[in-house]
């Protein structure tokens, strides 16, 4: 159980998950699934498992990572083997996460506030009309994600570089500010109009708020930090 602790802290998991995996570590050792198996790599399995019944984004690399493997790669995966057996020995039953899965992961590492997370969830509900329409594609949930919180946070006036918000959903920040840029022009963040709204909706919050001008000012300023940085 401390190596389950160890990697939980070292991968930020949130309570629910670390419960999960407290519950699915004493089922699997009631069924002897971890006898003969490697500590760490069992430990990793189970945070991993753990992570996708709860729906929380976890990457196969970071675990492996977290669990003392330097050297990952598919078909050397010591995490793996024993996720699967888990998975089919406890039927745990896995989401598919999306989008808005990592938003609120994002958010919770970037300890934004409920506002961030409203605005950014309602830009990907019209970044998802635009793919219905097939004026858009959904491209990698973490990017995407990363980008609609790095602009909400924007509107709102909260401080936060492209490179925590990177950091926070686990891509480079190259590939942050390109989904950024695609954004910036789905969205339309240089109409006043647009942006007002967005304040306007932000307002069903009871968190201070800057005005429409300023946010367009500070989204521009946004979107020329990830120019000079060659995003």
């Amino acid at each position: 159980m401390k190596e389950i602790v160890k990697i939980e802290d070292l991968l930020m998991m949130p309570l629910p998950v670390r419960e999960k995996a407290h519950e699915l570590f004493e089922s699997g050792r009631c069924k002897t699934l971890f006898s003969g198996r490697p500590r760490r790599a069992s430990a990793g399995a189970v945070v991993l498992a753990a992570a996708k019944a709860q729906g929380a984004p976890l990457k196969l690399w970071l675990v492996e990572r977290a669990a003392g493997n330097r050297s990952f790669s598919k078909k050397n995966s010591k995490v793996m083997p024993i996720y699967r057996l888990l998975v089919k020995e406890l039927s745990i039953r896995t989401f598919h996460l999306t989008p808005e899965n990592y938003v609120n992961e994002i958010v919770r590492r970037i300890a934004e506030t409920e506002k961030v997370e409203f605005l950014a969830n309602l830009m990907l509900g019209e970044v998802r009309k635009a793919v219905r329409e097939g004026r858009h594609y959904l491209g990698s949930p973490e990017a995407l994600a990363g980008a609609v919180v790095y602009a909400a946070s924007g509107i709102v006036g909260i401080s936060v570089s492209a490179g925590e918000v990177a950091a926070a959903s686990r891509v480079s920040t190259g590939g942050l500010g390109n989904r950024y840029r695609e954004l910036k022009i789905l969205l339309d963040f240089n109409n006043p109009d647009k942006i007002r709204n967005y304040v306007s909706l932000a307002a069903q919050s009871n968190a201070p708020q800057q005005d429409s001008a300023n946010a367009t000012q500070h989204l521009q300023s946004l979107g020329n930090h990830l120019v000079k940085n060659k995003c």
